[in-house]
């Protein structure tokens, strides 16, 4: 669009709404706790017991691999450069 056109433009506002009232009487959610049965105490200490195991073994399982991979990676054979460094001081002590 150029400076000299004589076009009108047209701006289109939202619609203006007004917020409605807040309600008083939202519940505030401070209701009491309802009392939980031995039952259900037992039920939930042992569905934890068992996710606390499971979170045990594959904790062990994963340093385990950790492990493996750190002791394959000290102890192998340096690659790369480093040969290419050692074939130099061969040859240059020869």
């Amino acid at each position: 669009m150029s400076l000299d056109s004589h076009e009108a433009l047209v701006v289109i506002a939202p619609p203006s709404h007004s917020r409605p009232a807040p309600l008083l009487d939202t519940p505030t959610g401070m209701q009491p706790l309802p009392v939980r049965t031995p039952e259900e105490i037992r039920a939930v200490a042992a569905v934890f017991a068992q996710q606390e195991r499971e979170s045990a073994t594959v904790a062990a399982l994963l340093s385990g691999m950790v492990l493996r991979d750190v002791l394959a990676d000290t102890f192998a054979e340096p690659a790369g450069d480093v040969e290419v460094e050692l074939k130099e001081k061969k040859t240059e002590e020869n």
